[in-house]
C-alpha cells in the first residue's frame, strides 16, 4: 500500500501545474466549495475505485473514477481552467506522490451546468486512470 493516498497524489500533482496553478493557486477542494469560496475554484470527488480482477483473482491494479468540477461566475473564467486540467491529465502516465499511473488518464465526460441556486456556472469533469496497488 501507498503512503500518499492517490487523493493527495492527484491534488499534488495538479498543484504543480504551472498553468493550473496560476488560474485556482490552491484552490482545489475535497468533496464541495467552502462557505464564500474565492473563484474559480474546483472541486473533486472520487465516484469509484474498483480493482482489477482476472481468472485467478484480484490483481494490483485499480481504476478510480475522478470527478472534478471547476466552479466559477462566468464561463469565461471557467473555461481555461478546465482546459488546464485536461491537458494536465489527459493521456498523463507517470507518477502521483506515491502512486505510479500506468495507463494514461482518459476524458470519460464533460458537462457544462449552471447551477441556480448559486448563480454560479460549473464545468463537470470525469477523468479514469490506471494505477498499481502495491
Amino acid at each position: 500500500m501507498t503512503s500518499v493516498s492517490f487523493r493527495e497524489g492527484l491534488v499534488t500533482y495538479l498543484n504543480a501545474q504551472y498553468d493550473l496553478n496560476d488560474l485556482v493557486g490552491s484552490r482545489i477542494h475535497a468533496a464541495r466549495l467552502p462557505d464564500k469560496p474565492t473563484l474559480p475554484a474546483v472541486v473533486y470527488r472520487v465516484v469509484t475505485n474498483f480493482g482489477a480482477i482476472s481468472h485467478d483473482g484480484p490483481v494490483e491494479l485499480r481504476n478510480p473514477r475522478i470527478q472534478l468540477d471547476v466552479w466559477g461566475e462566468r464561463t469565461a473564467d471557467i473555461d481555461p481552467v478546465a482546459e488546464a486540467i485536461i491537458t494536465a491529465l489527459l493521456g498523463y502516465r507517470g507518477p502521483m506522490g506515491d502512486v505510479e499511473y500506468t495507463a494514461g488518464w482518459v476524458l470519460a465526460d464533460s458537462t457544462d451546468i449552471f447551477e441556480k441556486d448559486t448563480g454560479l456556472n460549473r464545468i463537470s469533469m470525469d477523468f479514469r486512470g490506471w494505477y498499481s496497488n502495491e
